[in-house]
């Protein structure tokens, strides 16, 4: 799998006139996504996803119409696992001789690397993790028998699963190979407890949920007004339960967004992209709004200030 955050959009209508829908599903259908797409009933196929590729994961989402999607052994391509979550609709999931129906909010896992079909009985919505299996299988045993199996929608790990994808959906930007490598495991150690939740200690739960609370904060850090109100919601938990992730590892939440700040900040003055900017607007671009407690927090940290950075930074060029 790709290891840039990469977007495809995905979608039946860029198909459309005569033979349209023909080339989508040799295209798409075959090609890519490795399976056979058919309409169900007398529906018209309708497909509209949204594909962002990390490091050794992948996640699509979007609406399709009722159809019936079908892994044949002549496409068979690898044995990467997908997480199917429906968002909305009925579903069904048929491979290694079980069936499962899955109403809106459950999830199923499914695998790559042997024939079943994926039906979606009305019109859907649908969230799909696409995953190593060596690095599931590093935390969880005996993934094909999780295979076809449903997840209810009230399992804590899946509801994060499904708080950190929505996080996802809406950056542009990784940035770095390091984050999006990070971001990918977060996913995989997000789904391992979904799918063995009820067998992990809480503690693991709550590092899982630390861990997607930090990942929201790196990925907002430039907002000045970010507040632990704002990221508990998001996260639909409490404010106080925000705190209490943090205090758990010593610190508060108000010193996590403060060194990741400052660590933006650091990176600006240090890159040659930056160099035409003042140190006021690298401040608030990395969401200080007072200059004055961004330079004495910046000398505290390093024990150099902003303009030590940037002129060491001039004199490696």
């Amino acid at each position: 799998m790709d290891s840039e955050f990469t977007t495809l959009r995905v979608s039946t209508a860029a198909f459309e006139g005569n033979g349209g829908i023909d080339a989508f599903l040799e295209i798409w259908g075959r090609k890519i996504l490795r399976m056979e797409m058919n309409a169900l009933d007398d529906n018209p196929l309708e497909v509209n996803l949204v594909l962002r590729c990390l490091t050794n994961c992948a996640i699509a989402s979007g609406s399709l119409s009722p159809m019936r999607n079908s892994i044949t052994k002549e496409l068979i391509a690898d044995d990467d696992l997908v997480l199917v979550i429906v968002e909305s609709g009925v579903a069904e999931c048929s491979q290694h001789g079980r069936i499962v129906r899955l109403d809106a909010g459950e999830a199923v896992l499914t695998a790559n690397g042997a024939p079943g079909t994926f039906t979606g009985l009305t019109a859907t919505r649908v969230v799909n993790f696409r995953f190593s299996r060596a690095l599931l299988d590093h935390h969880v045993g005996d993934l094909d028998n999780r295979v076809a199996r449903p997840i209810p929608k009230n399992d804590r790990a899946l509801q994060l699963l499904k708080t950190y994808s929505k996080t996802l959906t809406e950056i542009r930007d990784l940035g770095t190979a390091d984050l999006r490598r990070t971001v990918g495991m977060h996913l995989h150690d997000l789904a391992a407890l979904s799918l063995g939740s009820r067998h992990q200690h809480e503690l693991s739960l709550r590092a899982a949920r630390l861990q997607a609370v930090k990942m929201d904060i790196v990925t907002r850090v430039a907002d000045e007004h970010l507040t632990v109100s704002d990221v508990a919601a998001r996260h639909r938990v409490t404010p106080r339960y925000v705190q209490m992730l943090f205090e758990s590892e010593g610190r508060t939440f108000t010193d996590y967004v403060l060194e990741q700040r400052l660590n933006v900040a650091y990176r600006m003055l240090s890159a040659p992209r930056y160099a035409g900017w003042t140190i006021a607007s690298i401040a608030f671009e990395a969401g200080f709004s007072n200059l004055s407690y961004f330079n004495r927090t910046f000398r505290r940290r390093y024990d150099v200030t902003p303009s030590d950075v940037r002129h060491a930074a001039r004199r490696e060029e």
